[in-house]
């Protein structure tokens, strides 16, 4: 149970597209605060999504500033739509470069973000238009440069869960497309010859002889 391997869980962020996997108030139940932010997967996400992503953040890390609370953040793999999520946060508000958030997020959860779309809209540092926000000592909306090393220093990046559940292909198969693949490597195992005699067989001309019992036997 997720609770049990990080009892200082403060926020879990969905980003699943859909209410199947479970019901959140398994966590607000426990004191936990549960966002739900219906992202679909695969393509960009929308800015207005961005924005309740960020807002959601600001807000739990204004009101856990002096506590050692964690923010759990997930999509269906805990890794595209994630990483995604969690890149830009780190470059747009806490002053990481893009490819450094990258870098910093991959080596937490073990595995490279497969979606190339998402890698170089990360890297493409794109603006989002939100409201300065105050996270930082002395009412800052963004650290300094001269303090953006010592805000990283700060940041503690945990994958708890990245051992617990296996990796699966981005993209699912169904039973269909498994059935028809296997179909077609049959198919494709036999020779040409098969192939021929197999087209030969279905769309072969009656017979002399069955033309003859058609005709004696007369119109059907």
């Amino acid at each position: 149970m997720v609770m049990e391997r990080c009892p200082n869980l403060g926020l879990v962020v969905d980003l699943t597209n859909t209410n199947r996997y479970y019901n959140g108030q398994i966590f607000r139940s426990r004191g936990i605060q549960y966002k739900k932010i219906y992202c679909p997967g695969q393509r960009v996400p929308s800015t207005r999504i961005l924005k309740e992503f960020f807002s959601a953040v600001d807000a739990f890390l204004d009101e856990s500033r002096d506590s050692d609370s964690l923010m759990g953040v997930h999509c269906t793999h805990g890794l595209n739509r994630t990483g995604y999520f969690i890149c830009r946060y780190l470059n747009l508000r806490m002053g990481f470069r893009p490819q450094d958030a990258i870098s910093a997020f991959e080596k937490a959860r073990g595995h490279k973000i497969e979606r190339q779309n998402y890698v170089q809209d990360i890297l493409s540092g794109r603006g989002v238009q939100v409201e300065p926000h105050r996270l930082y000592e002395g009412g800052e909306p963004s650290p300094r440069r001269s303090r953006v090393s010592s805000s990283r220093d700060s940041l503690v990046f945990q994958s708890p869960l990245a051992d617990t559940f296996q990796d699966y292909p981005v993209c699912r198969r169904s039973r269909g497309y498994e059935g028809a693949r296997h179909r077609r490597q049959e198919s494709d195992s036999l020779s040409p010859n098969k192939h021929r005699d197999r087209r030969a067989e279905r769309y072969r001309r009656p017979a002399d002889s069955d033309r003859r019992n058609r005709s004696q036997s007369g119109p059907y």
